[in-house]
């Protein structure tokens, strides 16, 4: 008897391991966001969210650090009955509730899912799941669980969480007429979701995004020409530095033609918008991105 009951005792361990469910959020994702406004057409920035493997202790709790454009944003808290809760460092001190929470992936059919939001103590119904739990596959071939719009597109995706930014539940929506949109999803680098109304990760990476040369483009916005001069890049140190390709596309990732009037020199690239509608729209010189407005 004795030696059952130590086999039960050796294997628990074990077994409560393999019973163990995987994170919500993997430890390396990264998002990509993008806001525009629905009064200032010309408005249009980019975010991006990432996790970090770091975590923090805040009243007794373990919270992973969320980063947004690499300046600490919030930390997160994931229970073992599939919560997100989230803390802000700057509005810490204003909220008695020091936690918000922002998803529930504890899905079955006709359970009701809730959030809080940031101004209010009150919880609020965030979808009503019913049988609309689905599945979709993404662009790392694995399937995750979703709720789906009557489009019949996901919406809410376990892993990743709404397509209208990571935090559209909790300051959703704004008074000064401000619209998110995810536009990318990675794991480890790996594209796994891109927004299809925007097309827009298929012309840019993370990389791409985060990578910064001294390049200075003008007159922005332009009537018609634009000025290149990346010759700061020389002088920073990028001896080596060659112009491979330069790019314009539009905010849904099409590109653009236009004209080269004259490049002899990393100082003198002028190119020729002027047949462009006016908008707005981003230039890639090599992966260096930078919005430009045309008038």
């Amino acid at each position: 008897m004795k030696k059952i009951i130590l086999l039960i005792l050796l294997l628990f361990p074990i077994i409560a391991q393999a019973q163990k469910k995987d994170p919500i959020f993997n430890k390396n994702c990264n998002w990509i966001e993008v806001r525009t406004n629905r009064f200032y057409p010309e408005v249009f920035e980019l975010s991006t969210y990432k996790i970090s493997g770091d975590t923090t202790l805040l009243n007794g709790e373990n919270y992973s650090k969320l980063f947004r454009n690499d300046t600490l944003f919030a930390g997160l808290r994931e229970t073992e009955d599939n919560k997100i809760y989230a803390v802000f460092p700057d509005l810490y001190d204003l909220f008695t509730d020091k936690e918000l929470l922002i998803y529930d992936f504890d899905w079955y059919p006709g359970k009701t899912l809730y959030y809080q939001k940031l101004d209010a103590d009150d919880i609020f119904i965030h979808a009503i799941l019913g049988e609309s739990i689905d599945s979709v596959q993404l662009l790392d071939g694995k399937y995750y669980q979703c709720v789906k719009n009557n489009e019949g597109e996901a919406q809410l995706i376990r892993g990743i969480g709404h397509i209208k930014g990571f935090f559209y539940s909790n300051f959703w929506p704004p008074l000064d007429g401000s619209l998110n949109d995810l536009l990318c999803f990675y794991i480890d680098d790996i594209l796994v979701y891109s927004n299809p109304n925007f097309n827009y990760c298929e012309t840019v990476s993370i990389a791409e995004i985060e990578q910064n040369l001294e390049i200075n483009i003008y007159p922005n916005p332009t009537t018609g020409e634009l000025k290149i001069d990346a010759s700061n890049s020389l002088s920073a140190g990028n001896e080596e530095l060659i112009i491979e390709n330069i790019e314009i596309f539009d905010i849904t990732g099409k590109e653009k033609k236009f004209f080269i009037k004259s490049s002899a020199s990393m100082s003198n690239i002028v190119i020729d918008i002027s047949h462009l509608p006016a908008g707005i729209y981003y230039l890639r010189l090599n992966k260096t991105i930078t919005k430009i407005i045309k008038l």
